[in-house]
């Protein structure tokens, strides 16, 4: 016995193929990134670069990992983990070489990030305050600080509920 299919039924599975396509709602989906007309962030790089820099009187705790070098497996490269209240640093240091920024997480507002953008601010606030993203992942929000490393240089503003959780720079250190 074969089944027979309706025009109906037909004319449903290019639909339904659609849809399957289409995002979730209440899911955002990923922008390919440089698809918005974002503008470079330098400022919050300096920004960045500066808690970076002055770090806080007393951490909560220091971390030394050595790790070999992209050089060369038999030269140790470092990379120093300092947790603060709210926050926590990474920098790197080659071997030979001067320490520079890899990464800095904000869990709490900090008194040198503007308001509108710091921890607790609703996401509309940094749409207002920096127009759109370079990128988006899921809701969270990718703004590059460097035109020639827009990819490597960056600032995720971490987005729940509407509101801003974290803030992620990230420095490539090549």
């Amino acid at each position: 016995m074969s089944a027979r299919l309706s025009p109906a039924s037909i004319l449903a599975v290019p639909t339904l193929l659609a849809s399957l396509l289409l995002p979730m709602p209440g899911m955002a989906p990923a922008q390919e990134p440089g698809a918005t007309h974002s503008q470079v962030q330098p400022e919050l790089d300096r920004l960045g670069r500066q808690i970076v820099q002055t770090r806080c009187k007393r951490p909560q705790s220091v971390k030394r990992e050595r790790v070999p070098s992209a050089r060369s497996p038999r030269i140790l490269d470092v990379v120093w983990t300092t947790a603060c209240p709210g926050f926590e640093v990474v920098t790197f240091t080659p071997s030979g070489g001067r320490a520079r920024p890899m990464a800095l997480t904000l869990t709490a507002a900090h008194p040198q990030v503007p308001g509108a953008l710091g921890v607790g601010s609703p996401v509309e606030a940094v749409h207002a305050e920096l127009g759109p993203p370079w990128s988006t992942e899921g809701d969270d929000l990718v703004y590059a600080l460097h035109p020639e490393r827009p990819n490597d240089d960056t600032l995720t503003f971490r987005i729940e509920r509407g509101r801003v959780v974290a803030l992620e720079w990230s420095w490539d250190t090549e």
